[in-house]
């Protein structure tokens, strides 16, 4: 990124937390190949891309950076004097309309070490807005004697401007930040864009970005004080438009956040968005951001409470494998080790060579087992209880995926419990421990970035496309309208866990993590898929001070005789979802505000089926009704045999609703 290239990553959430956009970051090679193909096919918004990536290093990732941050500990100081310039931006104004024009120009700049010096002409009073900081008015007579070492601070560099060229918000900030990697007084863009009204917008001298040039613009460049301090400030002044800085060091830095003879108008929408930035481009969270959230973690308290087995314990239960046996276990300084030669697809349990009393680990007959196996990635490993009575018969046995809590019932009458690890296929994995309790899995912090949270049971996945496919869909819609929405996917015990798909990053973790990423109150608002009972308990807790609103499908809120068709048995099994729904719904429709869902299609909101809405605990709905006076919000569609065109209708219109209806 430093070196102003394209970078490609596999998926990583540090990475996608810092430069999101600015680094492609997938695990999927076909995904990679797609973006690559899009920035190939435009090698102007490649070049902005970049840009953008290499403005993001040189504010915040350089090492200059980092030693700031560590002497600031060091020496027990709150924070250290900005590392970048000043800088002095210089211009000429004669009449009002152009000191209007220059003072958009340098507020509009994003850069914040900055002042404005405006020259105007004996006799002119401009007229300023009320609390203009760091604007500061010369009358031309008062400096035609001066020079600039009397006019600039230590250390400063000067910027002129002219109101009739274009100024992007960026563009201080690349000249300032390119003093970190260019030693040369003077930096600017002999490659540029020009407007006129013969040729339109055109870009001049591309060859020259990136490049040591004779001389530039003074109008488009930025100069050290030091090397202009004797030079008379009224010469400067009067030749603003002509005037060319000259040095065999002077850079040229990119082209884009400037054109030449835009106008006293400025550039039309469509010109600057060819000579600025990539708009709604996600430049990832602010590093000064993140230290402050980062510092502001209480320290973690102990996180493993209760009996566990340790690695010497679990060397001991394992010891004397086989040598010839294609899995090893062995103890080293780490953990036990765990090495599987296994071909690919094939599968092998390893037993403890004696059985655990569970009198011994303080658990009753008849209760519950608890337990969280702490193993590294490498080897796809599995947990094996055999639930054994007074005799060593065999009562029933459990197979657990490891890093995630489990609570299994244990039969009645077992008296012992044998331990054993099922191991999938080759490769090698470290068991750190075996906890016989459950491990805190709730981070300390989630950082996101979004307004929005998607929340649901499934989410698409490079190698599990339809799962959910048409919420995706969704959350890429209201990216590509500029709403940045997070997306979780609820699996209750489960880890927290994040990937990537279609650029469009998932987090997956427990009831636990949802409840303290609601808890941050960033969200606007919580945008629900398939609720269930697990979901509803964590949103209960918050939906009196957050908007929730939910997408009911019809599968996860209808009860089973409304879809007796499916039965043709006396299934109980299947009955089952719905009831456990039930009281989940109702609750929601018992909210202390009255609850008024919306409907997509014409078949839910049937006058005649007053009482099955009532046992959900709503009253009949509104086709097409905008008004939301609940924080509790069902939006309905149909899952008959006309879901799918309702879905594409449904992704690409919304459901019914006003365009802002989300955002508010």
């Amino acid at each position: 990124m430093a070196s102003n290239t394209i970078t490609v990553s596999n998926y990583s959430r540090g990475i996608r937390l810092l430069f999101e956009d600015l680094v492609i970051t997938t695990d999927s090679g076909a995904e990679a190949v797609r973006r690559l193909k899009e920035l190939t096919a435009d090698e102007t918004k490649s070049r902005k891309l970049r840009l953008a990536a290499l403005r993001k290093v040189m504010a915040e990732h350089t090492y200059q950076d980092r030693l700031a941050y560590v002497a600031s500990k060091a020496l027990n100081k709150p924070g250290l004097d900005c590392l970048l310039p000043q800088v002095a931006v210089v211009c000429y104004a004669n009449d009002q309309e152009k000191v209007q024009r220059l003072l958009r120009l340098y507020h509009n700049q994003e850069y914040s070490r900055k002042r404005l010096l405006m020259v105007v002409p004996g006799g002119f009073q401009p007229q300023l807005p009320l609390n203009m900081a760091g604007v500061e008015v010369l009358n031309a007579s008062a400096v035609a004697s001066k020079t600039w070492s009397e006019v600039l601070l230590p250390g400063e560099w000067l910027a002129p401007m002219v109101p009739e060229d274009h100024y992007g918000a960026h563009y201080l900030t690349d000249l300032v930040l390119a003093t970190r990697y260019a030693p040369g007084p003077i930096i600017g863009k002999a490659s540029h864009y020009v407007r006129s009204e013969a040729t339109g917008l055109w870009l001049k001298d591309r060859a020259q970005a990136y490049k040591k040039v004779p001389g530039l613009l003074a109008r488009a460049a930025m100069v050290r004080g030091e090397h202009v301090a004797t030079a008379p400030v009224r010469e400067w002044i009067t030749t603003l438009h002509t005037a060319r800085l000259e040095h065999p060091d002077a850079l040229s830095i990119d082209e884009f956040n400037y054109c030449r003879n835009a106008g006293m108008e400025g550039l039309k929408e469509e010109e600057r968005a060819e000579t600025d930035n990539l708009p709604g481009l996600s430049t990832g969270i602010r590093l000064d951001a993140l230290i402050q959230r980062a510092e502001a973690i209480q320290p973690l308290a102990a996180q493993d409470e209760g009996p566990a087995l340790s690695p010497g314990e679990l060397s001991d239960l394992f010891a004397g494998q086989p040598s010839h046996k294609p899995v090893q276990i062995s103890q080293d300084d780490r953990g036990l080790r765990v090495q599987s030669e296994l071909p690919d697809d094939t599968h092998e349990y390893v037993y403890a060579r004696r059985d655990l009393d569970l009198q011994a680990l303080g658990i009753t007959e008849g209760g519950r087992l608890r337990f969280y196996l702490d193993a590294t990635p490498g080897l796809n490993l599995q947990v094996v209880w055999l639930f054994l009575d007074g005799r060593g018969k065999k009562l029933g046995h459990v197979v657990k995926v490891g890093n995630r809590n489990h609570e299994v019932d244990i039969p009645a009458e077992t008296a012992k419990l044998r331990l054993g690890l099922r191991v999938y296929g080759p490769g090698g994995a470290q068991v750190k421990s075996l906890l016989l309790a459950h491990r805190a899995l709730e981070p300390a912090e989630l950082i996101t970035t979004g307004d929005y949270l998607v929340l649901t049971n499934h989410y698409p996945s490079a190698n599990d496309l339809y799962r959910n496919g048409f919420v995706h869909r969704r959350v890429v819609a209201y990216r590509e309208r500029g709403v940045k929405a997070d997306v979780f996917r609820l699996r209750p015990g489960e880890q927290l866990s994040y990937h990537e798909f279609e650029n469009v990053d998932c987090l997956t973790g427990s009831a636990e993590a949802l409840d303290r990423l609601l808890a941050t109150g960033r969200y606007r608002a919580v945008l629900v898929h398939f609720l269930d009972p697990s979901m509803w308990q964590v949103l209960e807790r918050h939906v009196r001070r957050l908007k929730v609103i939910v997408w009911a499908h019809g599968a996860e809120i209808q009860p089973f005789h409304r879809r007796e068709y499916n039965y043709r048995t006396d299934d109980r099994a299947g009955r089952r979802p719905g009831q456990r729904a039930m009281p989940a719904w109702r609750s929601g429709g018992g909210c202390s505000r009255p609850c008024r869902p919306t409907c997509i299609s014409s078949s839910f909101p049937d006058t005649s089926q007053k009482k099955s809405w009532r046992i959900w605990g709503f009253g009949c709905p509104r086709i097409g009704s905008a008004s939301f006076t609940t924080r509790l919000t069902p939006v309905f569609s149909r899952t008959n045999r006309s879901r799918r065109s309702n879905e594409r209708r449904f992704c690409r219109f919304g459901p019914m609703l006003p365009p802002n209806t989300l955002m508010t």
